[in-house]
């Protein structure tokens, strides 16, 4: 399952402007000759409730709003581009050097045990 979750990363990571300090992300691109697995939309709503649990318990712990902890756009670019390391997470808008290492290894245990326990996958096929 390690493979799967490397691939899935490196193939999400990839798409993330191709890097973190890519300069021009307007003309970044990503192309695949292979299929690509993306997880079902059921997939992607129950790790986003997942994370969204998370995120509001933490938020009741430190007495903050949830949008304090992270916001919806980096919720949704969790769930797209699921990191499996602290590095593919500071990827993310809103998760720098604070960010991850107060939230960084519970999202990452999050996302990693979901795809290597409950997602479902399907296949797209890439047209270049």
């Amino acid at each position: 399952m390690k493979k799967l979750i490397t691939f899935v990363a490196a193939a999400a990571a990839c798409m993330l402007f191709a890097s973190c300090g890519a300069k021009d992300k307007k003309t970044t691109t990503f192309s695949l000759q292979e299929p690509t697995k993306i997880l079902t939309l059921d997939s992607l709503t129950k790790l986003s409730n997942l994370i969204k649990k998370y995120r509001t318990n933490q938020a009741a712990n430190s007495g903050l709003p949830p949008y304090c902890i992270f916001d919806d756009k980096s919720l949704n670019l969790i769930t797209k581009y699921l990191p499996i390391t602290l590095e593919d997470l500071k990827c993310i808008p809103g998760f720098k050097e604070k960010r991850c290492e107060k939230y960084g290894n519970a999202i990452i245990e999050i996302v990693s045990n979901f795809v290597e326990n409950e997602a479902e996958f399907e296949i797209v096929e890439n047209h270049t």
